[in-house]
């Protein structure tokens, strides 16, 4: 069901949906809740117990910009069932995992980091927390299908064996196939100038005309202004390509961050940065990057701590590299071989064997400070940042050091601001009192809405 109205999403919607009965796995058909926040004034109408069909109904009622969910498939069992959904939803709308990507973390920290408190029992604030976090530019667009699209005009049946007048159909339905396609160029004519994309096309020639045309242009299924269609002799399909793998998109850029950053230098420039949780943020490779290039690019995605390499004696481009940011080298204890590097990249993907060097070499070193990380991790306290503990500890601190280094200047922005907190808290507190009521009386609805 392609939406084929040219109807623009509306930016003030954001669906938060999170399942209140059964599983995308399970025989019986799960049933959701549904927050629907308006961006404008805040407000949040919760609607529970709706199966998929219906959600998909609302959907194109209302056009969202953002559907929010915490895991993507609490909507589809399997990749295919995914497909099969975002095929069906309104042009435009961006399906977004709010909790991250491949390395996802959990709601209730990400709402805390944010300030937000609900019941993780309770699906309809788990939907609504879903919501405001992609409204706050939390978590990854989920994209399942590649910047391609193919189009195929053919014939909408079979022409048989035929008798005398046989000639005569075959001429007509071939030439109304040619007519659709000529249409339907000239209307990718007029896209491609406008919306910077190109296409090819691909035709195969038949009696009286075509027996089928296929295009692919070099766009999102999004930006292409044709839609499915049959008639009597002609039939239109349209597809965006799949990915071979799913690939999350986060909404906005994290703040600067600090990163281990994989090189694999030579003509062509293999790079893979890695987020201190192991988020893959970026792999790339390309053929005559300079020295500047690179480090442009590296910092673009936050302050590398470490710089690896999978080879040793460390090359010169890679120490070149560590010293334009002060950070630390990471090498390999011994060699690596081939093997080790297909086997620890495998997981993440790569598209060539100069990626797959420098993610093997950034995941190598991740791996040396994994238990480095998991032991920080137990120990900090809730409001202290985790990522800042890390690097004090890469940089040689211990792990109580580097907490109180961190609590300690942490502690010096609070007294900066303690005058100011007490000209404004008895402002304050009327404000949270008010605030406290609104959310018991929307509570206590949600709580009749059940009874009733």
């Amino acid at each position: 069901m392609q939406n084929e109205v040219n109807a623009k999403v509306n930016v003030d919607i954001i669906y938060g949906i999170d399942v209140a009965k059964g599983s995308s796995r399970a025989r019986e058909l799960p049933r959701y809740a549904v927050a629907i926040l308006n961006v404008k004034d805040g407000e949040v109408t919760h609607h529970t117990m709706l199966r998929r069909h219906r959600i998909l109904r609302m959907l194109h009622q209302d056009q969202p910009s953002i559907i929010a969910v915490d895991n993507i498939f609490e909507l589809a069992a399997n990749k295919k069932e995914l497909i099969h959904f975002l095929e069906r939803l309104p042009k435009n709308v961006k399906l977004v995992q709010v909790t991250g990507g491949l390395h996802q973390k959990p709601l209730v920290r990400l709402a805390r980091e944010q300030g937000m408190s609900f019941n993780q029992f309770n699906p309809n604030e788990e939907a609504e927390v879903c919501a405001h976090l992609a409204n706050l530019g939390v978590g990854c667009e989920v994209s399942l299908f590649e910047d391609v699209t193919k189009i195929k005009v053919s014939r909408a049946r079979s022409l048989g064996r035929g008798g005398w007048s046989q000639n005569r159909y075959r001429r007509k339905v071939h030439g109304a196939v040619k007519v659709k396609s000529r249409e339907i160029e000239s209307i990718l004519r007029k896209s491609a100038r406008n919306g910077g994309f190109t296409y090819t096309s691909r035709i195969v020639e038949g009696f009286g005309g075509y027996v089928r045309c296929e295009f692919t242009v070099n766009t999102r299924r999004d930006n292409v202004p044709i839609y499915h269609s049959t008639n009597a002799d002609v039939q239109v399909n349209v597809k965006g390509v799949e990915r071979d793998k799913i690939k999350y998109i986060p909404l906005k850029m994290p703040k600067r961050k600090f990163t281990i950053v994989g090189i694999d230098p030579g003509t062509t420039v293999g790079i893979a940065i890695l987020s201190l949780d192991c988020e893959l943020l970026l792999l790339k490779s390309s053929r005559g990057m300079s020295h500047n290039d690179v480090v442009k690019l590296i910092a673009e995605y936050g302050k590398p701590v470490i710089v690896a390499t999978d080879v040793i004696p460390t090359p010169a481009a890679v120490e070149k590299i560590r010293r334009s940011f002060n950070a630390i080298i990471g090498t390999p204890a011994t060699q690596f071989r081939a093997d080790e590097k297909i086997a620890l990249s495998r997981p993440l993907g790569y598209s060539n064997d100069h990626e797959r060097d420098a993610l093997a070499a950034a995941l190598y070193t991740f791996k040396n400070y994994k238990n480095v990380f998991s032991r920080i991790e137990k120990k900090v306290p809730s409001n202290v940042d985790i990522d800042q503990v890390k690097f004090n500890v890469i940089r040689g601190d211990p792990i109580e050091e580097a907490i109180e280094k961190v609590v300690s200047a942490s502690k010096g922005l609070t007294t900066s601001r303690v005058v100011h907190k007490k000209v404004t808290e008895d402002a304050t507190d009327e404000d949270a009192q008010r605030a406290k009521m609104i959310k018991t009386l929307k509570q206590k609805k949600i709580q009749i809405k059940h009874l009733q």
